[in-house]
């Protein structure tokens, strides 16, 4: 076989899909393939990443489905591991190829097709026919028996595992330095199924067949506990004749071993049938017996081979020895020697290779399981364990007597669970994130305060709240395993800042979405902090996208522009920050219900999470609408009837939307500023019954600043739908959630580049088509995120609605709302002209010379119509400004006093101030207060020439 196709074609089954995985410390990849030409893409770029490369020695049906046993469908080979190395079953490849060579030989077994994987062997018997599952895995188990009734020392975890993944010939085992190369040593020819089949004996393994031994209690329901112990035991011969030296194993081994000339011919196979079937086996029926002046290795190897799978019960070893089990300490526990040596079977790196479904992501995940911290480690097939020391400890007798007693191996906790990171929070402090795997459920990720880990309560909380049940020692235990794990981490790692919000991270590397991280090469669990953990819950997804890509098409409608184009910014809201801007406002109003503006919202909020829960509403306090706004970071904010707030807390939530910056806070117990680093750079969707821009005006003269962040559309209407069908439409958005945000924004990541430079050329044509300026960049940003999302949206199918009659509708819009939202008045001077037009009923008009109090008669031309703020005197063209009430009108306008004062004083209209008393000539009579004096001669903010009109008449109130 000269390529990896070759290769491929002959071990693998011409039906379903390919799977390639990539390995590399704490980032496992798997990608599936149609055809075996796109193998070597995918393998060329792992390589070039520093990736061991893996294949799936079956194919698959589904790959939403992932690399599972119940997944994989079609077989065309048999394999085989044959570990080679120092403490392997083989000290060199040579030895495993003679071992091989041997064992074709003696079973008739065609020649296989071998590789080197760099280290030991991989061994494949190929098919020249595919078949299923249900043919497939009874003959992997009777092969695996057969292998090892014939002394082949291949890895039993391997042959019969229908998910197996295999190193890829021609490529690199990265695990030595230099790597060393994966090479095809031997190419054979393929054999029939039926041949094979009948060879190595198959039948249809029985439940009991994985069991090493029997116990007193094997046919009662096992608990969890149990099944989790069963499961990963093994028996270490070693270990019985350990106890036995100190009085606690079997005295009848222990005679074998220091009698072996002298024990009888059925004693002694006694004794071979519990050593071949002990892990160490191919050393341990050598100790038994090769003291004996007929030892012949051979002849023992071959008389052990038989009773593989059939250990004595002790009722047997009494039968051939009777005294030998007098005084058993084991008397009543045990039904076979082969119990007292039975140990936790330690996971190896290639077990720790999972594949599960995540259910915080609500995907199939491949997963890396870290090597747990000593004296813990994980079993073979799962579970937490604690090592139990190999040398013996004494323990207190009622009677003083002191008696030895071998510590043994410890489950903590029956499945997979462990630590992944440490991380530090501001609110909580350090932190864990922990990963829990549970059989049913899939994998469970949370995050924990180092805290509540030291507290039963907080703890036993912690867990039960996750599905772990635990009272007593065994949350004591659990307690000193996850202590053990911080430990350990601080030794080696330093600790992650926990994410404070969503959106944009590591230089837009990343993007975060409640749980999820998302890179260009998948999607990771990302821990909650204390400021996200509550929203995390509503940013997660469900349902499937062509589900929600039908409630979209509905805005693909003729007069629906204004309802796409918003939700066009609902996934533009992930690109404002690249126009270098921290945020605008969409307000969607219509006096009328009925319209769809909540729909609206609740669309934008079903891109990224749950459409009801994420919309904020009038209810909201300000700070909790604020938070929101900072954790979002980059997502969309949608607030429901904004305009049935005050005007002073409407005016604040436009202001501190579009600011981009959380307000500074204090530490607590510190005379200190807490240190603030949240930004946020997002469009806010935004209703109400009132106009955004009307209520604005109610509270400031001019609030250009504001306005000219916000594009308010009226949405009409539409009669193309009935009430009934609209809630048939729209309804399938509250299943089918949180999907399409997150296509759409790997599509970014893998393409940021082109996608920042679509949107720049997207905005420039925008600009151009609309007559954009300066002051109008907020509207310019908006729109083009909008449509740049539009058309990735489009490209990606995740709607069908028309881009470019959306972009000409935005263009037409624009320049209505221009004319709305008109340039206001500008300079100081114009701005103190709406200030004597709102106080224009406040002046008195009266000459200098007139004082009521001299006995001059002549009346004022105006008195004022409630409080005296103004005063002017027609002989010396005058005009006294209350100072006081000034600075309070400037302050509320954000108008500065200071640059008011300094252009009148350029002009040299500013007298000055100076203390006057404003109703001298009036029949009023008060103190002199500070007024700012202007020259109206050199200042046109009041026309002398008016001042002869008469003061309005109007009701009096008597």
């Amino acid at each position: 076989m000269t390529s990896r196709t070759s290769f491929f074609s002959a071990v693998l089954a011409s039906e379903g899909m390919y799977c390639v995985v990539g390995l590399k410390k704490g980032s496992p990849r798997q990608t599936f393939v149609d055809t075996v030409e796109e193998i070597d893409g995918v393998v060329d770029g792992l390589m070039a990443q520093g990736y061991d490369a893996y294949f799936g020695c079956a194919k698959y049906a589904n790959p939403l489905d992932g690399r599972t046993m119940q997944n994989a469908k079609w077989f065309k080979s048999f394999w085989l591991d044959l570990d080679c190395g120092e403490a392997k079953p083989y000290d060199s490849q040579n030895t495993a190829l003679t071992a091989l060579k041997d064992f074709v030989k003696v079973t008739g077994l065609p020649k296989p097709t071998i590789v080197n994987s760099g280290r030991g062997l991989h061994v494949y018997w190929t098919l020249t026919e595919t078949i299923g599952y249900n043919d497939w895995k009874p003959t992997a188990e009777a092969f695996k028996k057969f292998c090892a009734s014939h002394n082949l020392h291949a890895d039993p975890a391997v042959t019969a595992d229908s998910a197996r993944i295999l190193r890829i010939p021609y490529t690199l085992n990265y695990k030595d330095t230099p790597p060393r190369g994966v090479t095809v040593l031997l190419e054979s020819q393929a054999t029939t199924f039926d041949r094979f089949k009948e060879i190595v004996g198959a039948t249809r393994a029985s439940e009991d067949d994985s069991l090493p031994f029997a116990t007193p209690n094997q046919r009662r329901p096992m608990d969890a506990t149990t099944r989790a112990l069963m499961g990963n035991s093994i028996s270490k011969f070693s270990a019985i004749m350990r106890k036995g030296a100190y009085g606690k194993g079997c005295a009848q081994l222990i005679h074998i071993y220091k009698n072996q000339n002298e024990v009888t011919e059925p004693l002694w196979r006694a004794g071979l049938s519990i050593a071949v079937n002990c892990e160490d086996g191919e050393l341990a029926i050598h100790k038994i017996s090769h003291a004996h002046e007929d030892y012949d290795p051979q002849d023992t190897k071959f008389k052990a081979t038989a009773l593989i799978g059939k250990p004595y019960k002790c009722s047997t070893f009494n039968s051939l020895n009777p005294s030998g089990c007098e005084g058993c300490p084991n008397h009543g526990n045990i039904t076979s020697p082969i119990q007292i040596g039975s140990q936790i079977a330690e996971a190896k790196a290639e077990d720790n290779i999972v594949v599960m479904r995540n259910a915080t992501l609500e995907e199939e995940i491949t997963v890396e399981i870290p090597e747990f911290p000593y004296p813990y480690f994980r079993g073979r097939n799962g579970g937490v364990y604690k090592r139990g020391l190999t040398s013996t400890k004494k323990i207190k007798k009622k009677d003083d007597e002191e008696e030895s007693e071998e510590e043994r191996d410890q489950l903590v906790y029956e499945y997979d669970f462990y630590v992944v990171k440490r991380l530090t929070d501001p609110e909580d402090g350090e932190s864990l994130w922990m990963r829990l795997h549970m059989p049913k459920d899939g994998i469970r990720e949370f995050s924990c305060p180092l805290s509540s880990v030291l507290s039963r309560d907080k703890f036993r909380e912690v867990l039960a709240y996750q599905g772990v049940t635990a009272l007593n020692k065994k949350l004591d235990n659990l307690m000193s395993y996850v202590t053990r794990w911080v430990n350990e981490l601080q030794q080696v790692s330093e600790a992650e800042k926990a994410r404070q919000q969503f959106g944009w991270c590591e230089n837009d590397t990343k993007f975060i979405l409640g749980n999820r991280e998302i890179t260009s090469s998948g999607v990771n669990y990302s821990p909650s902090s204390s400021a996200t953990a509550q929203l995390a819950a509503m940013y997660t997804k469900k349902g499937v996208i062509h589900e929600w890509t039908k409630v979209a098409n509905n805005y693909a409608r003729k007069g629906n522009e204004v309802r796409a184009f918003t939700l066009f910014a609902g996934f533009g809201s992930a690109l404002f920050k690249f126009n270098n801007l921290s945020g605008s406002i969409i307000h969607l109003t219509n006096n009328g219900s009925g319209v769809g503006k909540t729909t609206i919202q609740h669309m934008v909020n079903s891109i990224w999470g749950h459409p009801i829960e994420t919309l904020l509403n009038q209810d909201d306090k300000y700070l909790a609408r604020m938070h929101r706004i900072s954790v979002l970071g980059n997502i969309a904010v949608t607030v429901d009837e904004l305009t049935n707030m005050p005007d002073t807390e409407v005016s604040q939530t436009a202001y501190g939307l579009t600011h981009g910056r959380g307000r500074n806070r204090m530490q607590s117990q510190v005379n200190a500023e807490r240190t603030n680093v949240l930004r946020w750079a997002l469009i806010a969707i935004t209703s109400g019954n009132k106009s955004l821009y009307d209520q604005l005006f109610n509270l400031k003269d001019f609030p250009e600043g504001e306005l000219m962040r916000i594009l308010e559309f009226n949405v009409s209407k539409t009669d193309d739908m009935s009430k009934t069908e609209s809630d048939t439409a729209f309804n399938g958005m509250y299943d089918n959630y949180g999907v399409a945000g997150e296509m759409f924004i790997r599509y970014v990541i893998a393409n940021l580049p082109e996608v920042k430079e679509m949107l720049a050329k997207v905005q420039r044509k925008f600009d151009k088509a609309a007559g954009i300026t300066q002051r109008e960049r907020f509207w310019s940003a908006t729109a083009a995120s909008a449509i740049t999302a539009g058309i990735i949206t489009k490209k990606l199918g995740l709607h069908n609605i028309d881009v470019a009659e959306v972009f000409k509708w935005a263009v037409e819009t624009i320049g209505r709302m221009r004319v709305e939202v008109r340039p206001g008045v500008t300079g100081p001077l114009a701005q103190l002209g709406l200030f004597l037009n709102k106080y224009n009923t406040n002046m008195l008009i009266v000459s200098s010379t007139v004082d009521k109090r001299s006995g001059l008669t002549q009346a004022p031309v105006r008195e004022p119509r409630g409080e005296l703020i103004t005063r002017f005197e027609p002989d010396t063209k005058q005009l006294f400004i209350t100072v006081k009430v000034l600075r309070e009108w400037c302050s509320k306008n954000q108008v500065s006093y200071k640059a008011l004062v300094d252009d009148l004083d350029r002009t040299g209209a500013g007298l000055g101030i100076l203390k006057k008393a404003m109703s001298r000539g009036s029949d009023m009579s008060t103190p002199a207060v500070s007024a700012l004096v202007i020259d109206c001669a050199k200042a046109t903010v009041l026309n002398p020439e008016d001042t002869d009109l008469p003061a309005p008449s109007y009701d009096d109130p008597e």
